[in-house]
């Protein structure tokens, strides 16, 4: 059997090679250095978590869209908080006189005057449709969120999502 002689840089790359193979497999955990009991962790899909949303920043709303037309004010993010809004559930409860299209939706603006959409959804019948905001819709501390409907659509519409301190949601555009 023949023994070869590795050269230094031939060495050097072995040792580096092995070195990268051993990091590849280190577990890694991301934690807040002062609390070191806060770590992130993976949710379903595979999606990093790194904010927990405690229960008791669930936030829950409503409204009546009982008028075509009428802006109606849906929610407004308390002082010192932004209202990170997840979905909105809109519940057709009548389409008037019966008459479905194009001309009958329920939309969703910033402001209490309803003129900058974020949402909207076309119903054909009565039922149950939902606007999603994925990661979320920020109403920033004082923002206000508002629906009307056009057409002939009457609907409940149900708000969720969850409040957070407004220093870590600022205000931001749609």
């Amino acid at each position: 059997m023949r023994l070869t002689k590795l050269s230094i840089p031939a060495a050097a790359i072995a040792c580096a090679c092995a070195g990268t193979a051993m990091a590849a497999a280190t577990q890694v955990n991301i934690a807040d250095p002062k609390a070191t009991t806060r770590a992130a962790r993976v949710e379903l899909g595979n999606r990093l978590a790194v904010q927990e949303v405690p229960p008791a920043t669930f936030f829950h709303s409503g409204a009546i869209l009982s008028n075509a037309g009428d802006c109606v004010v849906v929610v407004t993010a308390p002082a010192r908080k932004s209202i990170v809004v997840r979905q909105v559930r809109v519940n057709v409860t009548d389409i008037v006189g019966g008459v479905t299209g194009g001309n009958n939706s329920v939309v969703l603006f910033f402001g209490s005057v309803c003129n900058e959409v974020v949402g909207e959804v076309n119903p054909g019948a009565v039922g149950l449709s939902t606007i999603t905001f994925d990661p979320g819709l920020v109403l920033p501390a004082g923002g206000t969120l508002a629906a009307t409907a056009f057409g002939s659509p009457r609907a409940h519409l149900g708000l969720d999502g969850y409040t957070v301190d407004s220093t870590v949601a600022p205000a931001i555009g749609p």
